[in-house]
């Protein structure tokens, strides 16, 4: 029998054991209220027939959200909808369409992104600051080298939803089987080009960031990377500078810059380079605001690894302050171009204010192979790790003052770059075991055993 609902009724109706129960309004017909066996009580309208298509039950809005006047109130807006030929079964099916068309709209959009555009949304991500760092000039340079030459020309077209970890598996040991640029005028043998394995693996590292974006952006599946797979190590370099090729690849440097078949600027790099242990990329880099003559330190805004700062040692402030006498006027790099002109280059390299790093490693082989020092690993880099491992080797300086000088900023990295030989390794082993074998003897003195009074030795 239909009651008229009232706050204090609906409040006080009983609630079912199970299952839920329907209290209909004496004053409005066909609307009332369900109460469940939680206790919830919600209004409802119900509306049609099973002659004109159906019954329909309608909720309104639950206790204590809703009064029950503001429910009755709405019951009537909704009889004059429903009259009117707009019953709200029918809004609520359309609201449900237009989500499912949207859905279906964005699952289309997310299958017709290739690979080509999540190569070139993460190379975009990754210029501005968000979630990750900013990407170095370089880093991004290097993207977009991968992207355009290695990666798009063979799989760019893909759909990156369809991209599959065989088909990266695949590429990848293809990557691996191409010659290196480098050798490709050189007219060697098929079996005696090297390989750009390192290139292979930095593509496919590239790729699993981006796809790892794409994930993020929705353009994959959760937890569905296809370039997670499984990439050889980087080559470890053991290559080191002796002792004994240091000061002849110095002498190779000065003769060949008194006799000017090295560019003062390149002779300048190069020195620079053996005398703070920085890499080629920061001396290249180095600009004159940079250079503190007053506070005896050079200091990077930016380099790899951050902000970075170099003691200016005597052998440093020599090479810097002849320098800076002689530089053009205005000149705000410590080593320009080689040529004014490239600095307007035409060539597929943008151009570059100060003298790249790439022109520098190849005069330096130059140098090297002036020195007699012709060994295919042997790079400018070889002259960090040289620095680096004197630095290490220096029993007179605590270790973090070490990783400061050297421009580290992680223990991993120190341990890569220091590079010891047999000879110091073996007397220093032996130097160990003798103060070892010392302590030991001192440790037999001090422990002998003593007799106890009235018991057994």
């Amino acid at each position: 029998m239909p009651i008229l609902l009232t706050d204090k009724t609906v409040d006080a109706l009983p609630v079912p054991e199970k299952g839920q129960k329907f209290y209909y309004d004496s004053k409005e017909a066909r609307f009332g209220c369900r109460v469940n066996a939680g206790g919830k009580r919600s209004f409802i309208l119900e509306y049609g027939n099973r002659a004109a298509g159906g019954e329909f039950r309608y909720t309104i809005g639950s206790r204590p959200e809703w009064t029950t006047g503001a429910a009755r109130n709405d019951a009537k807006r909704l009889k004059a909808e429903i009259a009117a030929g707009r019953p709200p079964h029918e809004e609520k099916h359309k609201a449900k369409a237009d989500r499912e068309a949207k859905r279906v709209a964005a699952e289309a959009e997310r299958l017709a992104v290739t690979v080509a555009d999540v190569l070139d949304g993460y190379v975009a991500a990754r210029k501005v600051d968000g979630r990750k760092r900013k990407a170095k000039d370089k880093t991004l340079e290097e993207y977009q080298r991968l992207a355009d030459r290695v990666l798009k020309p063979r799989i760019g077209a893909v759909k990156a939803a369809e991209l599959a970890a065989p088909a990266v598996a695949a590429l990848y040991s293809e990557l691996q089987k191409m010659p290196r640029r480098i050798a490709k005028a050189k007219n060697l043998k098929a079996e005696d080009i090297p390989r750009a394995r390192t290139q292979a693996t930095a593509a496919m590292r590239f790729l699993s960031a981006a796809m790892a974006w794409a994930v993020g952006a929705g353009h994959r599946p959760d937890g569905m990377n296809p370039a997670r797979i499984e990439l050889e190590g980087t080559p470890k370099r053991d290559r080191v500078l002796f002792t004994g090729e240091v000061p002849r690849v110095q002498d190779a440097v000065d003769a060949m810059a008194a006799d000017g078949r090295l560019h003062p600027t390149a002779a300048l790099a190069i020195r620079l380079l053996f005398v703070t242990g920085c890499r080629a990329s920061e001396i290249c880099g180095l600009r004159w605001e940079y250079v503190d003559f007053r506070s005896g330190m050079l200091r990077w805004d930016d380099t790899k690894t951050g902000a970075l700062r170099k003691p200016m040692t005597a052998e440093a402030r020599d090479l810097l302050e002849a320098a800076h006498k002689a530089r053009v006027v205005g000149e705000p790099w410590v080593c320009p171009p080689l040529k004014p002109g490239n600095r307007n280059s035409k060539a597929k390299r943008p151009p570059t204010p100060h003298l790249r790093p790439d022109t520098l490693g190849k005069i330096f082989k130059r140098a090297m192979e002036e020195a007699g020092v012709t060994d295919k690993d042997a790079t400018s880099h070889l002259i960090r790790h040289w620095f680096a491992t004197d630095t290490y080797g220096d029993k007179e300086l605590a270790p973090l003052k070490q990783m400061e000088l050297v421009g580290h900023k992680s223990v991993a990295t120190a341990q890569r770059y220091a590079h010891f030989s047999d000879e110091e390794l073996a007397e220093d082993g032996q130097g160990q075991a003798d103060r070892r074998r010392e302590r030991l003897a001192r440790e037999r003195e001090r422990g002998q055993v003593v007799p106890l009074k009235g018991g057994a030795a």
